[in-house]
């Protein structure tokens, strides 16, 4: 039976449509801007690891070789904190739309990091290449245990022996866009391969070309850091596909030593 209202003098109150000149901000955005959050960290880790910082000021050397916009996105997300997300997201909303604002972002921080491997690369010696790329993995991995962290703060994870499950823990994770997940190849209980339809290797952005495969590399590493707390037998190896489009192939499987796996390479 139907209450009557409490005011019939009252008039029906009808939802309107919010005007199209209101910037409207929904979950999927929030689940877009923590990842591109999580996706920066790799770029922090790198810096703080390597110790990139200039004399005499806390502002990275980094700093000096981006283009003005890319500079801009690079000091916002450096100033972003898990505890002021809300308030630098609504720094980042002030002149764009939320679409707009993540897309730009989403070319932006694998910009950057491109920059920097250039940056790296260019400045080291030959002889000491080897050295700053175990540096950068494991700086990479590291940030992938901090990922995993932040994101299942305070659960003991039972370790997980079916691969199937490892990889079902990468589609909420920082690597993957949502509307572009990665295309399974095959899935069985020891093993999975699936190609990756977002990888640098697929950008058009010039800077990223020249680092494509250094950059997926350490994605790779920062992936298996990721998933350490579910399994740290896993070995995840990249290949690249024939193409059109060039890609990358990645393969998971589980090692059958019990060693850790922090230090290992990703099997390119």
């Amino acid at each position: 039976m139907l209450e009557p209202r409490q005011n019939p003098t009252a008039p029906f109150q009808v939802e309107r449509e919010q005007p199209w000149s209101i910037r409207r901000y929904c979950h999927g955005h929030e689940r877009r801007w923590r990842r591109l959050l999580d996706l920066h960290s790799l770029t922090e880790a790198w810096i703080t690891d390597l110790k990139l910082w200039s004399e005499n000021t806390d502002v990275p050397t980094l700093r000096r070789v981006l283009a003005p916009q890319a500079q801009r996105d690079f000091e916002l997300l450096q100033r972003t904190h898990p505890s002021r997300w809300d308030s630098n997201r609504d720094a980042l909303l002030m002149d764009q739309y939320p679409e707009e604002a993540l897309r730009h972002l989403e070319v932006s921080i694998p910009t950057i990091q491109a920059i920097l491997l250039q940056r790296l690369l260019a400045e080291t010696a030959e002889e000491e290449l080897p050295a700053l790329r175990a540096s950068l993995e494991q700086s990479s991995w590291a940030a992938g245990r901090a990922c995993s962290a932040r994101r299942w703060p305070s659960v003991t994870l039972p370790a997980v022996t079916d691969v199937r499950g490892l990889f079902t823990a990468l589609l909420d994770s920082p690597f993957f866009e949502e509307a572009r997940r990665p295309v399974l190849e095959r899935a069985l209980p020891h093993s999975v391969s699936a190609i990756l339809l977002d990888c640098p290797h697929q950008s058009g952005q010039p800077e990223i070309r020249g680092v494509a495969d250094i950059l997926c590399d350490l994605r790779v590493h920062m992936m298996r850091g990721f998933l350490y707390p579910l399994q740290s037998r896993l070995v995840i190896v990249r290949s690249i596909t024939a193409g059109p489009p060039v890609g990358c192939r990645l393969q998971f499987g589980l090692h059958s030593s019990t060693a850790p796996t922090g230090d290992r390479s990703s099997g390119h």
